[in-house]
């Protein structure tokens, strides 16, 4: 049935996240999209960076943008939004472990990739960007299509168990020894393979925060 679902079509904005009144948007293979949240006024755009073929997730720590590829085999990069209207590519592009419905997410010099239905990893970076990695992986069940960093390197994962059965793990990275630590798992009932997902991130559970 997964082949019934909705896509994106080209061109179509798929994840975004935004800097004071600033929105960037991924739009697959045309790359990046930033655009005045007020008006809506299109600001500007980039292909993909070199050594990436699309743009699919995307996550944001203070001046520094994460994009993931999440087209198999799968890169992470790190752009620089120190001038808010010009993006520019820092640090080395490092492969990552990607599968339908990968995301990323970034926090407090880690920054995670869901992996979709394959391993969730870990990667470090300093101030200005440059990863280091990946320091740990995990695999916690059929797949994880999306996940949440907060500070501290903790993060909400929201999980495919098996079958229908979804949910959100909570766990936590510890920088010292590079493991992953479980906390918690929270089922959620009826959650998962409606209709309407979008690939190839985000699906069929997206996690977010506020406050």
């Amino acid at each position: 049935n997964a082949l019934t679902y909705d896509t994106l079509r080209p061109g179509e904005a798929g994840n975004v996240v935004a800097s004071d009144s600033i929105v960037y948007a991924t739009v697959g293979a045309a790359g990046l999209i930033w655009l005045d949240a007020h008006s809506g006024t299109s600001l500007g755009s980039m292909p993909p960076p070199a050594g990436l073929g699309t743009i699919d997730d995307i996550a944001m720590d203070g001046d520094l943008l994460f994009v993931l590829d999440a087209e198999p085999p799968g890169h992470l990069a790190v752009l620089s939004i120190a001038d808010v209207l010009q993006p520019s590519r820092v640090g080395t592009i490092e492969p990552v472990d990607v599968g339908p419905f990968s995301g990323v997410s970034a926090a407090d010099g880690v920054v995670m990739v869901s992996g979709g239905t394959s391993r969730f990893t870990v990667f470090e970076y300093d101030h200005a960007g440059a990863l280091k990695g990946p320091e740990a992986t995990v695999d916690l069940g059929r797949g994880q299509p999306d996940i949440l960093v907060t500070p501290g390197g903790r993060a909400y994962v929201s999980t495919h168990y098996w079958g229908p059965y979804f949910g959100i793990n909570t766990l936590r990275y510890d920088r010292s020894s590079h493991s992953i630590n479980p906390l918690s798992r929270l089922p959620l009932e009826r959650a998962g393979f409606t209709a309407g997902g979008a690939k190839p991130a985000n699906f069929p559970i997206e996690v977010a925060a506020l406050g």
